[in-house]
């Protein structure tokens, strides 16, 4: 077994055997572990849906809707629902050109915040469906092979030092307030124009686009779930108007919030 950086594998001949997929459920309060006696017997890349708390190598991490987590194989960590909670995750043994193991981490990583749920949450959900319902190894391996080479591209690009992270982080905690542009800016110790450019050159959008596209990601999220009913999901993510709040979510997915709903309950 070798260590490698994670950012080098994209230019690496690596395989990946020993798959599967599975998407695990947990009530708020459950614990889930690795332990000592246990450890983890593959690694795995990891989407989390809900809240939850991370304890490995004495250290103590909080994740939330969107959050990648990579656990390495043998890595040993408590995991604690803070909330309902969903992992979506694809389990391997990741190898080298020579056949040998390879591990870009010893310890459960957490790898980005606020992965974009329409790649990486579909992405992971194809995966599980093609282990759950296909005899197709093939078709499978592929698929996670894409998800991987997201990951990867993905990592090397949301991880670059940012002088916007401030800003980030309250958009990320503070998802159901109103927040404001100046305040963001001031946290960041920009002006607003020179904020908003920066923010531009990080996300690609600007930061009311952004904020408006978490919403949207923690509303799909909550009509997932099921547990929320649409106009409740407008109050709580400050959608004070449900005729608003049906025709952006439609222009962001094609569907009304009804429709998604519906969808989403029959897989």
């Amino acid at each position: 077994m070798q260590m490698q950086s994670l950012s080098s594998l994209i230019q690496s001949n690596i395989d990946l055997r020993h798959i599967s997929a599975f998407c695990s459920e947990r009530k708020k309060g459950e614990v889930g572990s690795a332990t000592m006696e246990k450890p983890r017997q593959r690694s795995a890349l990891v989407y989390v849906e809900g809240e939850m708390t991370l304890h490995s190598d004495g250290k103590k991490t909080i994740c939330k809707t969107g959050d990648l987590l990579f656990f390495p194989h043998g890595s040993r960590y408590q995991i604690h629902c803070e909330e309902d909670t969903k992992q979506y995750g694809v389990n391997f043994i990741l190898l080298d050109e020579n056949g040998e193991e390879v591990l870009p981490f010893t310890v459960p990583t957490l790898l980005a915040h606020d992965m974009e749920e329409t790649l990486i949450y579909e992405q992971f959900a194809r995966c599980i469906t093609l282990y759950r319902t296909s005899t197709n190894r093939i078709a499978l391996k592929g698929e996670v092979f894409s998800l991987f080479s997201s990951v990867l591209v993905l990592y090397t690009t949301k991880n670059a030092p940012t002088g916007i992270q401030p800003a980030i982080d309250t958009i990320r905690n503070s998802i159901h307030d109103e927040l404001r542009i100046a305040d963001l800016a001031s946290a960041c110790g920009m002006s607003e124009s020179t904020f908003r450019r920066e923010f531009h050159r990080y996300a690609g959008v600007s930061p009311k686009q952004y904020i408006l596209d978490r919403k949207l990601n923690k509303a799909k999220q909550m009509l997932r779930s099921g547990y929320y009913p649409i106009k409740e999901i407008c109050m709580i993510l400050g959608f004070f108007d449900d005729a608003y709040f049906s025709k952006i979510f439609k222009k962001n997915t094609g569907m009304t919030p009804m429709q998604y709903a519906e969808k989403a309950g029959k897989k």
